[in-house]
């Protein structure tokens, strides 16, 4: 985290902001825990686990959202559809997001909005559509 967002005050390593006094600590170990899910995700991906990537990218969506783990979602989600006997991407893949199925990731069972982000490989980020970063 390079700011505070509470008062914008650049930061440091320390848990509390020099400036406003605020606690960072739960929001920098939000941040690690999001780069270690992603971390897991593209070693899934390497070791061709998909199911175990998904979910670990997935997890670091929920935790901060990033371009490159929206990708390799999506990249894991067509892979799992290729071998479901769904198209192959080779094969002109829809643009359209793939939306996964909700598992017990998600504890309130509701459609997380970080899914209509992932777009396609070849497109472009739909900036307007994405929530402000919280992190």
């Amino acid at each position: 985290m390079e700011r505070c967002p509470n008062c914008s005050a650049r930061t440091s390593d320390a848990e509390v902001c020099r400036r406003c006094g605020m606690d960072l600590g739960l929001l920098i170990a939000a941040e690690q825990a999001a780069e270690q899910a992603l971390a897991r995700g593209i070693r899934g991906l390497a070791r061709d686990d998909l199911g175990a990537a998904r979910r670990d990218l997935v997890r670091s969506l929920a935790l901060r959202r990033s371009q490159l783990a929206e990708h390799l979602l999506q990249l894991a989600t067509q892979r799992i559809a290729e071998r479901a006997g769904g198209t192959p991407a080779s094969q002109g893949a829809t643009s359209e997001p793939i939306r996964p199925a909700l598992d017990d990731t998600w504890p309130n069972k509701t459609d997380p909005p970080i899914f209509d982000l992932v777009t396609p490989l070849c497109g472009p980020p739909r900036e307007e559509r994405l929530p402000p970063k919280t992190v």
